[in-house]
């Protein structure tokens, strides 16, 4: 039987970074999992990101946060989330333009403005990988 790249033949994972009070004027700064232990996380299979949500505990006034996504240490500007004075943002990325392969590692890293005031706010990070299963 031949197995092609369906949605029905994958898993989809969610991998969360977070950081708690959020501060002012960071650039790049790259957030733990949710074992506050790596900045980044490996994909075991061949696979390809989906979406990054990003929830705030609670909206800053002014200011903004940006979610960047990195792959393999490398920052990708193509899927990005600004979030000014909302408690959330979400990119969804279209199919194959994010594509990964086993043993990439996986990593989210923020940058505020001087002006960002959520700096009580704790943020959460899920990124959305759909990993084929061949070989196993």
């Amino acid at each position: 039987m031949q197995i092609t790249r369906e949605l029905a033949k994958g898993q989809m994972v969610c991998q969360n970074f977070f950081q708690a009070n959020v501060t002012a004027s960071q650039t790049d700064v790259r957030l733990n999992d949710a074992s506050n232990q790596v900045t980044n996380v490996t994909v075991p299979f061949n696979g390809e990101l989906c979406a990054i949500v990003s929830d705030l505990s609670a909206a800053a006034t002014v200011g903004t946060l940006t979610v960047n996504l990195f792959v393999n240490g490398t920052k990708n500007a193509n899927f990005v989330t600004t979030i000014t004075t909302l408690a959330a943002g979400m990119v969804k990325i279209p199919r194959e333009k994010v594509l990964l392969r086993s043993g990439d590692r996986v990593g989210i890293g923020i940058t505020t403005g001087a002006t960002w005031n959520g700096t009580t706010s704790d943020l959460l990070v899920s990124v959305y990988i759909l990993q084929e299963l061949d070989g196993i």
